[in-house]
């Protein structure tokens, strides 16, 4: 019997609802799910726990993760908003939630806190966010620091204590100015403005063999393996050659 395959993160939609079952804010990613999946949730998992919890004597927790039909749900609770993410792709949970933490966290350093009221208040920021952090239902970057650099629109900043602060922008006036490299040339692990006198690049091939031989000397099994370690010298973020000459090597 074939194992079921597990594929990478790929939502279809992302729903942000308050405790009624509302939605707040909802972003759809392919068209393979309508906005019945966001009356779905609030049915079966919203309402559905509210009936548990009047009637019941337990103390059970529901799981995070819910399938209804063809459809997976995997949400999370933070304040008095859902996240809800909803795929019919086999996805891996764990790479799901991690997403969604990052995700909150990110809103956390746009906004301070992630409550129905801030959702309401930063809701063009919240739509211009999830349109970089997710391509076609795949993460992409989910770096504040990295998203600040050409998201510069203003948020309405909440305090730790529930209060409404005053507005702010994330995006100091000389910052701007040094902002010309597009979506796809900003990355979170290299910092701009990386100069050196010479540009060099150095490569270290490091193998492995690993054999395994019988008592009579012959082998039963022998494999190879190996890593390429890099050392880079290079200024700002140069586009990579086509072809490295031979002759570049020592």
């Amino acid at each position: 019997m074939a194992a079921t395959s597990t594929s990478p993160v790929c939502f279809s939609a992302l729903y942000f609802m308050n405790m009624r079952g509302d939605v707040l804010l909802e972003r759809t990613y392919r068209d393979d799910v309508t906005r019945t999946m966001a009356t779905a949730f609030k049915t079966e998992i919203i309402n559905g726990r509210e009936h548990h919890s009047r009637n019941s004597t337990s103390t059970g927790l529901q799981t995070p993760v819910v399938n209804l039909g063809a459809c997976t749900f995997m949400y999370k609770r933070v304040q008095n908003v859902y996240i809800v993410a909803v795929t019919r792709a086999n996805a891996n949970a764990v790479m799901a939630f991690s997403f969604i933490d990052a995700l909150v966290e990110l809103l956390k350093q746009y906004f301070g806190k992630v409550t129905e009221h801030s959702l309401k208040q930063n809701f063009v920021v919240v739509y211009e966010l999830l349109d970089e952090i997710l391509d076609f239902g795949f993460p992409q970057i989910t770096s504040a620091a990295v998203l600040q650099s050409f998201i510069t629109q203003k948020a309405v900043r909440q305090s730790l204590g529930g209060k409404n602060g005053e507005t702010s922008s994330y995006h100091a006036a000389a910052k701007a100015k040094e902002v010309s490299m597009q979506v796809t040339g900003a990355v979170q692990w290299r910092s701009p403005g990386l100069v050196y006198k010479k540009n060099e690049v150095y490569l270290d091939i490091v193998e492995s063999i690993s054999v395994l031989i019988s008592p009579s000397g012959s082998v039963l099994r022998s494999s190879a393996t190996g890593v390429i370690q890099m050392k880079c010298f290079l200024s700002g973020m140069p586009a990579p050659p086509d072809s490295i000459p031979s002759r570049s090597f020592n």
